[in-house]
């Protein structure tokens, strides 16, 4: 096998994929299948040709099992909601909001954090004055767990998956303010807590409350303090992605790494490069995208120390199975996904574009790597978020370099004003200059006609169709070689010649595809329909006649920061 971690992981994955479609069916038939090649790979040996077949197949019956071990949610405040209770826990995360504080617990026991329990609720505080709790102070208190609120209409965004893919379950709101009783923490944890708290003191003195919101964005993934009108301008343009901390965060950590302590022993700038890597991972949450950006970023590292040259789909592959092993449900993640395909996106299309043979260096991932990207995650996007950025591509071409040029600068401006607030101030003011001419490009473009375009939600057989198609695509001066194995020279050599037509004919059956995936969702138009939505106060009524008109009635509520109507 040329490249057997990419096998294996896409062994694993596709397992784990049967086991989340399919349920507890599969478990006792895939632990048969894995005594089995077992017993059977044994007596190959690893010289045998077949021993790599059969390797493959066990490592996607284990990824069976392994995500049926990690579905049972076993928590323990989902057996007590509505019942009155007495918790102790310790602050993870504190998100501060203009009307509350949200806290993030993880529970404990006796006092002490037990290894085997993995839990943690959300604690919704109103009128506490800000810094009065904080990471790692352990706190008592006492309410009613209730669950996780639910999308209210089949399809939409599910908060209560999303949490509980992070061990959130319940959420409690105490009827007095938590006492703190100690302090605790992790001394990484409190360092990126300062770090965050020492940012937003510096650059709320330079800057105006917007620009601070985007800064931190940028820098850490946080967006509670994102307006509603910027989030959908970022979102029309295509460059929401700014604010969903992965491979392009990482990557300039990376390069500010190698940078900063080039004067180093080699040794030594690459170990203080990965602590660096490794403590921003932490500051912006552990999330999904920025895991698989670290580890892909570590093996980097690690074949440079021994001088050896990285395989980009190896190390992606080995990512990959590295955060699957350590929890399956980032699998069912959408940012995980849209990371992975993007990675992916830019490893394999980039060299398959014709107009990388005519652009060179800066030029080529300039142009070449935010349209890989659009096209490795397009299904995806319009499967998650119905919206697909028309214009985003070109958004990409003209502000990546802006807003990379934002994430350097306000690093090692937080980073500096740690030591020297004055040189922090000093480095993070001209930012709000570039920030909000960055904001003047994108707000320009998001008037555009056509900037995006709303879809309705792809099937999952059309975005796996779109996925089949492109890997033939990518894979086509391939077939005659597999073609003559099996039907002989003179299809092969005419594959060959009309190479283009068939390239042709499998962008033709991507249009089918998404032809059909819009069919799917249009109503018959001779029946009267009425559906009822539910927009968080009362039903939103929808009315659509045979004769084409739509009525609606009640949009549901509106303010600055949310708008149910859309």
């Amino acid at each position: 096998m040329r490249r057997p971690l990419l096998l294996l992981a896409a062994a694993v994955t596709l397992g784990m994929c049967l086991a989340a479609g399919m349920g507890q069916a599969l478990v006792w038939p895939a632990v048969c299948g894995i005594i089995g090649c077992g017993v059977l790979a044994a007596k190959l040996g690893l010289s045998h040709a077949r021993f790599g077949y059969v390797l493959v197949a066990w490592f996607g019956l284990l990824g069976i099992v392994w995500f049926q071990l990690a579905q049972p949610i076993n928590s323990i405040l989902q057996a007590q909601v509505g019942q009155r209770v007495e918790l102790t826990g310790q602050i993870s995360q504190v998100r501060q909001y203009s009307e509350r504080q949200v806290l993030t617990v993880r529970l404990l026991q006796d006092g002490a954090v037990k290894p085997d329990i993995r839990e943690y609720f959300q604690v919704s505080l109103y009128g506490v004055a800000p810094g009065r709790y904080a990471y790692g102070q352990i706190i008592t208190l006492a309410g009613k767990p209730e669950l996780i609120p639910e999308g209210g209409n089949p399809g939409t965004f599910s908060y209560r998956d999303y949490l509980s893919r992070r061990h959130i379950y319940t959420q409690i709101r105490p009827w007095s303010n938590p006492k703190i009783i100690a302090a605790g923490g992790s001394l990484t944890g409190k360092l990126a807590e300062y770090l965050r708290r020492n940012t937003h003191t510096l650059a709320s003195s330079v800057m105006g409350q917007r620009e601070e919101g985007i800064l931190r964005g940028i820098l850490f993934g946080d967006t509670d303090d994102l307006a509603a009108a910027d989030k959908d301008v970022f979102s029309t343009t295509g460059v929401l992605h700014a604010f969903a901390v992965s491979g392009s965060n990482v990557a300039f950590v990376l390069f500010l790494g190698l940078v900063s302590f080039k004067f180093l022993p080699t040794p030594l700038q690459l170990g203080l490069t990965a602590l660096c890597l490794i403590f921003y991972a932490v500051l912006t949450g552990l999330q999904g995208p920025v895991l698989r950006a670290l580890c892909m970023a570590l093996v980097t590292l690690g074949g440079y120390a021994l001088g050896r040259k990285g395989d980009g789909l190896n190390s992606l592959a080995l990512a990959a199975l590295v955060i699957l092993s350590y929890d399956p449900h980032y699998l069912t993640d959408p940012g995980f996904q849209l990371s992975f395909a993007a990675a992916w996106g830019l490893i394999e299309l980039v060299p398959q574009l014709s107009l990388g043979r005519r652009l060179t260096g800066m030029a080529r991932e300039l142009v070449l790597f935010p349209i890989a990207a659009q096209v490795a995650t397009l299904p995806l996007l319009a499967y998650y978020f119905n919206q697909v950025s028309l214009i985003g591509i070109v958004a990409n071409i003209l502000v990546t370099w802006f807003l990379a040029l934002i994430l350097e600068i306000g690093l090692a401006g937080a980073s500096l004003g740690l030591l020297v607030p004055a040189l922090g101030r000093l480095l993070l003011a001209p930012l709000g200059y570039l920030i909000d001419a960055t904001m003047w490009v994108l707000e320009i473009m998001a008037k555009l006609p056509g900037a995006a375009l709303w879809v309705i939600r792809p099937p999952v057989g059309g975005v796996i169709a779109y996925y089949v198609c492109l890997l033939l695509w990518l894979k086509r001066k391939q077939w005659p070689d597999l073609v003559q194995k099996w039907q002989g020279f003179r299809l092969g050599n005419m594959l060959r010649r009309h190479s283009a037509a068939v390239s042709g004919a499998l962008g033709l059956l991507v249009g089918l595809a998404v032809l059909t995936s819009i069919g799917f969702g249009v109503p018959d138009r001779h029946m009267l329909e009425v559906r009822f939505l539910d927009v968080g106060q009362g039903d939103s009524i929808l009315i659509s006649t045979p004769q084409g008109r739509v009525y609606l009635i009640d949009g549901g509520p509106r303010s600055t920061r949310f708008d149910a109507g859309k």
